[in-house]
């Protein structure tokens, strides 16, 4: 798998909990970097791409908000309140 499309798929999935988040400064840098690591050429530089890339995506993940967890006890209440609004199933 190359990089810049595993980086594409976090962005993805970072933009779906903060909308905007894909196109941000810190996400281009992202990229330049994912597609540096790519490039079969840049072996040199690979070290210090790996890093920055990491503390990069990071820093996106802090911004965006934390992914809701859905347990049994989230269903329960959703089927509890779904019993008392008239019409719920």
């Amino acid at each position: 798998m190359k990089v810049l499309h595993a980086v594409e798929r976090d962005l993805g999935r970072l933009d779906e909990r903060k909308p905007g988040l894909s196109e941000s400064s810190l996400a281009a840098q992202a990229r330049a970097l994912a597609l540096a690591l790519d490039n079969p050429r840049a072996a040199m530089a690979v070290s210090a791409n790996s890093r920055e890339l990491r503390e990069i995506m990071a820093a996106l993940e802090a911004l965006a908000p934390p992914e809701a967890a859905n347990d049994d006890v989230d269903d329960l209440k959703e089927r509890a309140r779904l019993k008392l609004v008239p019409g719920g199933q």
